[in-house]
């Protein structure tokens, strides 16, 4: 395992005034975006100076999604310009930006699953034998370079259809390492990552600023900011609320500059004792998974917790009938469900929202009220007939319940931030008012304040009589909301924890297997 990357070990780095960017490397200045009525970005002047890492941080609907977008090429500015070495570049696709030196890992994956690792790594960048043909042996060689440099573990050959999340991430690292970017944006790039592969982006990060080139990361994850970067900038409301050598700021520093909600601490959400137990309503025996059981009380949560590859996600998906295996039993309300599938188990109250809200979830070009009443069809019918009225009415709801940051359901559901497309995805679950709702790694890539409002839906949930079931990545969430903690090791249930035992070095010590 890549060694993690320390903080001391960085450069000073470098600082400039966001008022004055100096020339050298790509800059933006006076940078602002008006979506109609509202300002997503106002007046944002910074600079990514050469050898430097430099973290951007913000709530969700912030702004710092439009800053990445704005760089990116994927929209333009409604002012301001992004300058590279002090001249102005007009950057109007990502191709644009990718011949100004600007590269992007976008936390929405764009990998074409048809294609394999090698073909999607060098998308467009073929070179064409005497034939007219794609040169394959050579793609092959110039793709194993890549991953053999920045030490990526990928099978080339393989259909990026047969990867998990995390593999697919990686693809979309390797393709911007093969751009040979001045200045390379992470978007959020980890939160899809197990915690090796993590360190080694954070790894190649430092190793790419070394060279002298720029990274801008985008986390929220703190242990990961203030291990790599050497500057670190604050959006709040769209606007910039500072810029510091990462140094010379703290954790607490930085979380009082950030708006909106704080995390609060978690409390266990247990049952009273001495009551009786509450009654299964959904179960679901795995064979693949040396029959594992997992079963959800009315009014429980249950955690799901294992490490990457390790069948809890695919636990997950047998119960929800997003996966077929061979002599799975699932039975909800008592009752045996026959050949589950997504639909069926909706039908029976089971609502599942899917881990990659990108390609699973959401239909990204679609509207927030589309999205958002897509499961619940005949809520908004009438006489067969979609009606725009009560469609509206339901969108509404769901945008005030789960503190939707938009300005209309109208726009497209990609403009939002990532923790409010995952509310959007939450709420589409909730309209259809089910008896389990199961959520696979819902806080992934999102923000504190997103998280809370996340946890307080959940606990209402449960306080209501729902069973929730709750896969994550991220060990306090799992200690602070659930009743039980199922640990996944080596594809099998290898322990059941429950109240006091639920601690974060336990569950470790179970998913490592020890």
């Amino acid at each position: 395992m890549t060694p993690p990357v320390e903080a001391a070990a960085r450069p000073a780095g470098t600082h400039e005034s966001p008022q004055a960017p100096a020339a050298a490397g790509i800059a933006v200045r006076g940078l602002t975006k008006v979506y109609g009525p509202v300002k997503a970005l106002t007046d944002v002047s910074l600079r990514f100076a050469p050898g430097e890492v430099h973290a951007v941080l913000g709530q969700n609907g912030s702004g710092k999604s439009t800053l990445v977008k704005l760089l990116s090429g994927t929209v333009g500015e409604t002012a301001g310009s992004v300058l590279a070495d002090g001249a102005a570049v007009r950057l109007g696709s990502t191709r644009a930006a990718a011949a100004a030196g600007i590269v992007t890992v976008f936390q929405e994956l764009s990998v074409l699953p048809s294609l394999s690792v090698a073909e999607n790594i060098l998308l467009g960048q073929y070179k064409a034998t005497f034939l007219g043909t794609i040169d394959r042996r050579e793609m092959h060689r110039r793709a194993e370079r890549i991953l053999e440099q920045y030490r990526i573990d990928l099978p080339l050959g393989a259909s990026c259809r047969t990867l998990s999340l995390s593999q697919l991430q990686l693809v979309e690292i390797a393709r911007a390492l093969a751009n040979d970017p001045r200045l390379l944006i992470l978007d959020e790039a980890t939160s899809s990552l197990d915690k090796p592969d993590a360190e080694n982006l954070l790894r190649i990060s430092r190793d790419l600023a070394a060279a002298g080139r720029s990274v801008l990361f985008v986390s929220h994850r703190m242990d990961e900011v203030f291990a790599v970067a050497d500057t670190v900038s604050v959006i709040t409301d769209g606007m910039l609320v500072s810029t510091s050598p990462a140094a010379s700021v703290t954790r607490h520093d930085v979380l009082a500059q950030l708006s909106g909600k704080a995390l609060a601490p978690l409390e266990r959400l247990a049952r009273a004792e001495g009551t009786a137990e509450p009654e299964i309503v959904a179960s679901a025996v795995v064979p693949v998974l040396d029959d594992a059981v997992v079963e959800v009380h009315r009014g429980e949560v249950v955690g799901i917790a294992g490490l990457q590859g390790h069948g809890q996600k695919d636990a997950m998906r047998a119960l929800a009938g997003a996966s077929i295996t061979r002599g799975l039993r699932v039975t909800v309300g008592g009752r045996a469900v026959s050949r589950p599938s997504v639909a069926r188990m909706l039908a029976r109250g089971v609502a599942y929202v899917p881990e990659d809200r990108g390609t699973e979830g959401l239909l990204l070009k679609h509207s927030v009220r589309t999205n958002a009443t897509l499961s619940a069809l005949r809520r908004v019918s009438r006489l067969g007939f979609l009606s725009r009225r009560r469609e509206a009415r339901l969108a509404a709801e769901i945008i005030q319940t789960l503190s939707v940051k938009t300005h209309t359901a109208a726009v497209p559901v990609d403009t939002l931030s990532g923790g409010n497309q995952q509310k959007v995805l939450i709420g589409r679950a909730l309209v259809t008012e089910p008896a389990v709702v199961l959520l696979d790694d819902p806080t992934r890539g999102i923000d504190a304040g997103a998280k809370a409002d996340i946890y307080a839906v959940l606990r209402s949930l449960a306080e209501s009589g729902v069973g929730v079931v709750f896969n994550s990545t991220e060990l306090p969430e799992l200690v602070g909301l659930c009743d039980r903690v199922l640990v996944f090791h080596d594809r099998a249930v290898v322990a059941e924890l429950v109240g006091d035992d639920i601690t974060e070095p336990e569950i470790l010590k179970r998913m490592l297997g020890a």
